[in-house]
């Protein structure tokens, strides 16, 4: 469905989780249903194969949700003490070796001020490699956000507005 909060963008729903954002109709949608359990949950009287494929016929294909476009990523990550425990890793994952600053910034989502863990990633003599955002929305649901691997800084500047307004755009059912 078109969007009613930005005009020429599309509409996505989870209607499982319970929310929907806005996003430019360029931009890249990728989801993913269960991709495991954690090992203590497995019933005695089942095989890890048994318990998956009951969790599969439970859960939908779009436990995690997550936005590419230009030189930005979006996840929408649900809390692992839900569901994402069956749907990990979603958002931001990854390592290296970097210099990382870290700040809050503010952020509205559905009316609602909330505050965002910010990092900034420097590597060898203190060159921008990249800034990723971590934002709880409720107990069930957060985002992470950030710019993409190959992203040089400038160019995430250049579309840090559009990836915000994708941000700000979510509405919790």
């Amino acid at each position: 469905p078109t969007s009613s909060v930005v005009p020429g963008w599309l509409t996505y729903e989870n209607k499982f989780l319970g929310y929907s954002f806005s996003y430019p109709p360029e931009a890249r949608i990728r989801t993913s249903g269960v991709t495991g359990f954690p090992t203590e949950e497995l019933p005695e009287n089942k095989t890890s194969e048994e318990y998956w494929a009951e969790l599969e016929e439970i859960y939908p294909d779009n436990l995690c949700v997550s936005v590419t476009y230009e030189s930005f990523f979006i996840a929408f990550v649900p809390s692992y003490e839900g569901v994402g425990k069956y749907t990990v890793p979603c958002g931001i994952t990854g390592i290296g070796d970097f210099e990382v600053i870290t700040q809050e910034q503010s952020v509205v989502i559905d009316g609602t001020p909330l505050t965002s863990t910010q990092w900034i990633l420097r590597g060898g003599e203190g060159t921008w490699r990249g800034e990723l955002f971590r934002l709880t929305v409720n107990d069930e649901l957060g985002v992470h956000f950030g710019s993409v691997n190959e992203a040089e800084e400038d160019e995430f500047i250049e579309w840090q507005p559009v990836m915000m307004q994708i941000v700000e755009s979510l509405q919790v059912n």
